[in-house]
């Protein structure tokens, strides 16, 4: 009881479940949904990547991490972090605004983009626009029971594309996270 009761909680606490990965040098098509896809955890070239407890980061079957599984019940921070950039433009014009990220919570994993878009319980962008680059962060906390899966897909209306994690300049600043922050009410 004695381990249980204490032992346990303080092992939990000093090491909480957490995953992060860095992205794939992708190019997301305009149109549709599509997934910002990150290197399984000791996979990528360069960036820090961690996972706490095994199985957090589920991978599809080109062997890319497209959303993130939680291993126990409670509340988790979920971010997704990057430096998006048009593709297939000359001119970066202000149409790189036009990009969304949908995020949902689904009750396995399940690498289907629709299944993302369709069950989204946030929407947002990245925090910061220049002409030619929408880059920051965009974080949400949610609920979630041991075995859920969070994902992110990308919605790309207007533009030709948007490359992601590109290799020149920023693949180690593409990233998703999710990190256990407290019990459920």
């Amino acid at each position: 009881m004695l381990n249980r009761r204490v032992k346990d909680v303080h092992t939990h606490l000093l090491r909480p479940p957490a995953v992060r990965v860095i992205g794939v040098e992708w190019l997301a098509r305009k149109g549709g949904y599509t997934h910002l896809p990150c290197y399984a955890v000791g996979a990528q070239p360069v960036g820090i990547a961690y996972e706490t407890r095994p199985g957090m980061a589920p991978t599809n079957s080109a062997g890319n991490v497209v959303g993130l599984t939680a291993p126990v019940d409670g509340r988790y921070r979920y971010t997704i972090g990057g430096n998006v950039s048009p593709g297939l433009q000359s001119s970066g014009a202000d149409q790189v605004h036009m990009m969304w990220l949908d995020v949902a919570v689904l009750p396995a994993p399940d690498f289907n983009t629709a299944s993302v878009g369709n069950n989204a319980l946030a929407t947002g962008s990245l925090s910061s626009w220049t002409s030619y680059s929408n880059c920051g962060t965009f974080t949400v906390e949610v609920p979630m029971r041991a075995g859920n899966f969070i994902s992110c897909v990308a919605r790309t209306p207007d533009l030709a594309g948007i490359g992601w994690a590109d290799a020149r300049f920023h693949t180690s600043t593409c990233f998703q996270e999710l990190r256990w922050i407290g019990e459920l009410p």
